[in-house]
């Protein structure tokens, strides 16, 4: 349930952190949050791809934390797909039924407290092109500070 999968995310492009959508991202997350200006915030630009009979899989870890004080997970698109449901899963009780289930909308977020021994462990589920012969795509801006 909680596999340790290692990820790495490619530098973000520099346009792409001048997009005023970018920027709205960010300021949400800080306003959200509270955190102090001048404090750093990584950011990666995810894009999961399905293929027909190729699903794309967002969390391989499956559920899972970060390691991270605040974990922000913003969508910015889902084109031709199915499934993609987010999940918040209690990290004290053990239980697997989640506290919070919902596919991410474009324009919707999740705010994560992913601090060990208070936090919430989280998990999106797999992708599936919904349109063949086409690909689906889900693309989230994921924010963490800590």
């Amino acid at each position: 349930m909680f596999a340790n999968v290692p990820r790495v995310f490619p530098e973000l492009d520099h346009a792409m952190t001048q997009l005023p959508a970018f920027k709205a991202i960010v300021r949400a997350y800080v306003a959200a949050t509270g955190v102090p200006e001048g404090t750093r915030i990584d950011a990666h630009a995810i894009r999961t791809v399905a293929q027909p009979g190729a699903p794309g899989d967002p969390a391989p870890e499956g559920i899972h934390r970060d390691g991270r004080s605040l974990v922000g997970i913003f969508c910015c698109a889902r084109t031709r797909l199915s499934g993609g449901v987010t999940e918040l899963h209690s990290c004290l009780t053990g239980d697997e039924t989640p506290l919070f289930r919902a596919p991410l909308l474009p324009g919707e977020g999740v705010l994560v407290n992913d601090r060990l021994g208070e936090g919430v462990f989280h998990y999106t589920g797999p992708i599936e092109a919904a349109e063949p012969p086409a690909e689906g795509h889900r693309d989230v801006i994921v924010l963490l500070v800590g």
